[in-house]
């Protein structure tokens, strides 16, 4: 794939690729969720003005340039599963709603933000344990909430979803989450990886190539029934298996010609990016 075409797959989308839909649908589905912690945690009601959904790039740099409140959900692997933005403005907005008046203690605001994200990490990764059959809360989980850290969510791209929650008393309270890829893949269960799913329901020609070599169109228009074309360095056993990229071919391994039930194949004998003893087992026919 050209630096080009891989560019163009990272950079930000204004409408999401129709693959993306089943996850970006469950998390659109997590904002009535979400609004149920905020409410609860500021004691009013809350109403969701507006949802966006984007793919969009990881821009770990700007976690550090920010004045918003931005935390890692960590999981058990040591990777981000989520990051929050609480902008500037809505963490201003949750100390005055809880103590009637603006808080001017740093390390105070610090803690009602983490507090805040906290109950949201809860609701938009669905951790929200149901109560128990005589009504009673069932203790909720703890979840390992960081500062953000640039290079933890890499360079992937992410699904993020912006949020505005309404107020009785203004202003709004925005969040945005951000989902690495890995985790949306999961939402899209079942069936596996969304990735990996959807890439095997697409079909590709596959080119078992002899040998290649360039003529000029003098000697091509002189070819008759019987002209021997000579391939240098062509193998009548072992072929390459290519695949085309729009005016381009693409190697994806080499492997040796046979026959199975009667119909010619190819033992796959070596996998482009290394040697794969496993794949060497397979056929394609």
């Amino acid at each position: 794939m050209s630096d080009s075409h891989y560019a163009r797959i990272l950079e930000p989308t204004p409408r999401l690729p129709g693959y993306l839909k089943p996850a970006a649908d469950k998390l659109a589905a997590r904002a009535e969720p979400v609004a149920a912690r905020v409410s609860a945690f500021l004691r009013c009601p809350v109403r969701l003005a507006q949802l966006d959904i984007s793919r969009t790039l990881v821009r770990d740099s700007e976690a550090e340039k920010t004045s918003d409140e931005v935390f890692d959900v960590i999981g058990d692997n040591g990777q981000a599963h989520l990051r929050i933005h609480v902008s500037a403005a809505t963490a201003a907005t949750v100390t005055r709603s809880l103590f009637g008046g603006d808080v001017m203690e740093k390390p105070v605001l610090a803690g009602i933000s983490q507090a805040f994200c906290q109950q949201i990490a809860l609701a938009a990764l669905d951790l929200v344990p149901a109560p128990g059959e005589d009504g009673t809360p069932a203790p909720e989980p703890e979840v390992d909430l960081r500062k953000a850290e640039p290079g933890r969510l890499g360079t992937q791209p992410v699904l993020a979803i912006d949020l505005r929650y309404a107020l009785v008393q203004p202003p709004d309270v925005e969040i945005r989450l951000e989902f690495p890829r890995a985790y949306t893949d999961r939402l899209s269960r079942p069936g596996g990886k969304l990735g990996n799913a959807s890439l095997k329901t697409l079909h590709f020609p596959i080119t078992a190539v002899v040998a290649q070599r360039k003529l000029p169109i003098k000697e091509i228009m002189g070819w008759e029934k019987g002209t021997v074309v000579q391939l240098p360095g062509a193998s009548t056993e072992t072929v390459s298996a290519m695949v085309s990229a729009g005016t381009q071919r693409i190697l994806l391994g080499k492997g040796d010609l046979g026959a199975q039930d009667g119909t010619k194949c190819l033992r796959i004998t070596e996998v482009k990016g290394g040697d794969k003893p496993a794949a060497a087992q397979k056929m394609a026919s």
